[in-house]
């Protein structure tokens, strides 16, 4: 039986306080080295159109970002996509990106690229995203182990 390839990409940019979350988790993940061997975890940033190329070849992802759902700060979310279903952009998901990941990961699977065919995306709800700051908020840099355990479960579930 063929091994599941996995990848944890973390989105967001760090210089906007919590919009760096996605890439804090990435760092707690990586330093902690949590996750089962063989997956790796990247920082990816703000990668636009870029995000294919880092998801190309895996079966399965976990996006790592922040959410608007319209809960607490704080809050973490887990949220699934499979390729062939209808994806709609206002699901609540709000990317300051250039670019959206959603619409990123759409362009990609119509034009048949090996991407996941499974995303899930661990986001959390943020208190300040507009801000200059190296630092995220205290409710969401208190976030950050959770994600990282709900990254850490979810891994290990779809490596299945």
């Amino acid at each position: 039986m063929a091994r599941v390839k996995i990848v944890v990409l973390g989105l967001g940019n760090e210089l906007l306080r919590d919009e760096g979350f996605g890439v804090h988790v990435a760092r707690y993940l990586n330093a902690s080295g949590v996750l089962p061997s063989g997956i790796p975890v990247i920082e990816a940033g703000t990668p636009g159109l870029d995000a294919l190329t880092l998801l190309e070849g895996f079966d399965k992802a976990i996006i790592v970002d922040i959410v608007m759902m319209g809960g607490e700060p704080g809050t973490v979310y887990e949220l699934r996509f499979k390729k062939n279903t209808a994806i709609t952009e206002p699901l609540g998901i709000t990317s300051f990106h250039e670019l959206g990941f959603l619409s990123v990961l759409r362009t990609g699977w119509s034009a048949g690229l090996h991407l996941p065919a499974e995303v899930v995306v661990v986001g959390v709800e943020p208190l300040d995203y507009r801000s200059y700051g190296l630092e995220p908020t205290p409710v969401i840099k208190a976030a950050i182990p959770r994600a990282a355990q709900m990254v850490k479960q979810l891994a290990t579930s779809l490596a299945g």
